[in-house]
């Protein structure tokens, strides 16, 4: 991880990458196609114990801060449990858009929702993870990977997904004899949001450098 520096522009630029990326999630849900990668084992494991949605969110979000100790060991720093903070904040978010955004009917609208939802999932976690402030942990274990293995965040957050999926078809065929929440939309978001990632970061670490400089 780069280390930290804050400007009330960097700031700015991550909050609304956040307001991006809750968005982006948002519509992702609303399209019924199947639920983001990430948010699909949450939605797996919430649905088969009955265990309340923001309990098994909490503890997973914990887990893969857990999983970035592994895998960095000392390099894990104590403001990176802060991470928890961030992932409130695009809850917070993500309430008000799934509170005010109808649910489209028609296929065609459903399609763009989940094509523009994908779209903002990737620019908004770039903008997250590129300002240096606090990643959300499903976003900085993606960094994490992507760094530890030497193929970029956009790799990282492929590989962070392919997981996602496979661990929540395998707890809903286990424990339900089905597939829970995992949808065509899951798996192009898979595909996508990693390429989207890959594409947009080299111009958001430009602008953080930018901003940086400006300060």
């Amino acid at each position: 991880m780069k280390k930290p520096h804050i400007t009330i522009g960097t700031l700015g630029v991550y909050l609304l990458g956040t307001v991006v990326l809750a968005l982006g999630i948002c519509l992702n849900a609303k399209s019924n196609l199947g639920v983001s990668p990430v948010t699909s084992v949450i939605f797996a494991i919430a649905a088969v114990t009955g265990t309340s949605f923001a309990l098994t969110n909490f503890l997973y979000l914990c887990f893969l801060m857990v999983v970035q100790f592994l895998l960095i060991g000392k390099e894990f720093r104590p403001r990176d449990f802060s991470q928890i903070l961030a992932s409130f904040l695009g809850s917070v978010f993500i309430d008000l858009f799934d509170t005010h955004l109808l649910t489209p009917e028609s296929l065609s609208l459903r399609i763009a929702y989940l094509a523009c939802g994908i779209c903002l999932v990737g620019v908004g976690a770039s903008v997250t993870v590129g300002m240096n402030v606090v990643p959300n942990p499903a976003d900085a274990l993606a960094h994490v990977i992507g760094r530890v293995t030497g193929k970029g965040f956009g790799i990282g957050k492929n590989m962070l997904d392919m997981i996602s999926i496979t661990v929540a078809s395998l707890i809903g065929l286990i424990f339900a004899g089905r597939l829970v929440g995992v949808g065509v939309g899951t798996i192009l978001g898979m595909v996508f949001t990693g390429r989207i990632i890959s594409l947009s970061h080299p111009t958001t670490e430009k602008l953080y450098q930018r901003l940086i400089k400006a300060s």
